[in-house]
């Protein structure tokens, strides 16, 4: 007799954008919710399916069990990762999937979070909460991938990714101090002047 599993959709877990830019953040939190549903060592390959034919129900229990996991990912994916998955069958090939997409591996990950960080200006035609908040993620990817941003560097390149018509600010915050230049600083006062 199979056992029904809820398929209950975490409702503040994040989706994992079509860009991948939330990939590392997405990927800890699906992390816990499938370690909390008991279904992390299927995804992770640590709990292989038991063979079919010697042990039936033990496989149709791990069957059913993959099959959770399996849309528990996709259920956390937008359309676009959704259609990318359609050819996988098991959990663990999906989530192999994802990360091979979205991570990459060692130096061609940095390479596109360096590019990210060094390269993309801030705009004044978006909020700048979300891009100095999507600005502090790609330095804790780069941590998580071994390469460490030191924080008066981020707030020199908060000043940098400045679009012309914070020019004034660029200039006060650039004659601060530098001893005292932090980002949580920096973006105080790029907020507070977009808030004027």
């Amino acid at each position: 007799m199979r056992t029904t599993t809820s398929h209950t959709r975490y409702e503040n877990a994040p989706t994992l954008n079509n860009s991948g830019d939330n990939y590392s953040n997405w990927s800890q939190t699906m992390k816990l919710i499938l370690h909390h549903r008991g279904l992390l060592p299927i995804v992770d390959g640590s709990l292989p399916a038991p063979d079919a034919t010697a042990d039936p129900a033990g496989y149709i229990d791990w069957y059913d069990k993959d099959q959770e996991a399996l849309l528990q990912i996709v259920l956390l994916l937008k359309v676009e990762g959704q259609n990318c998955m359609h050819n996988a069958t098991t959990s663990k090939a999906c989530w192999d999937k994802l990360t091979d997409q979205y991570q990459g591996e060692g130096d061609q990950q940095l390479i596109y979070l360096l590019e990210k960080l060094l390269m993309s200006p801030l705009v004044n035609t978006e909020p700048m909460q979300p891009q100095v908040n999507a600005l502090t993620m790609t330095v804790q990817q780069m941590a998580s991938a071994g390469l460490p941003v030191d924080n008066k560097l981020l707030a020199f390149l908060l000043i940098l990714r400045l679009p012309n018509s914070y020019n004034t600010l660029k200039t006060v915050l650039s004659s601060m101090d530098s001893s005292k230049a932090t980002t949580k600083g920096m973006a105080s006062q790029i907020l507070a002047k977009e808030c004027r």
